[in-house]
């Protein structure tokens, strides 16, 4: 994690080093970090819900872990499969694939047999017109 940018990289002090887990990257900052996902057939809601713990919740909408964050958020699947849902509909990210969200609302499901895994780079950014 970064605390802002540009970064700084004089010096030896370890980057890294930070107050995790960070969900979303501080304003003006980056985060980079690995999530797994597990399947849905296998989680319980609770630990479904402690994976959004750091994203505002969003009383708006229908599913239950729609959040939103002033980040700009690039995803990239790694293995199993998610299905990524926004606003105005929904896709299954595969091995490979890539999400950029930039601010908007958003909610993940694993509705397969096994664990997604994917990276994320956070980047901290204005607040995007709700």
């Amino acid at each position: 994690m970064t605390p802002h940018t540009p970064a700084n990289n004089s010096g030896t002090d370890d980057a890294a080093a930070c107050a995790f887990p960070a969900k979303a990257a501080p304003p003006c900052g980056t985060c980079f970090y690995f999530f797994e996902y597990p399947s849905s057939h296998d989680a319980s809601p609770e630990q479904l819900d402690a994976l959004l713990k750091g994203g505002q919740t969003s009383d708006t909408h229908d599913h239950p872990g729609m959040h939103v964050s002033d980040t700009t958020d690039y995803l990239i699947m790694l293995s199993g499969e998610l299905t990524a849902i926004v606003e105005d509909g929904e896709a299954t990210l595969r091995p490979g694939d890539m999400m950029v969200n930039r601010g908007g609302y958003r909610a993940f499901e694993n509705r397969g047999p096994m664990p997604a895994r994917f990276a994320v780079v956070s980047i901290g950014a204005t607040a995007a017109v709700r």
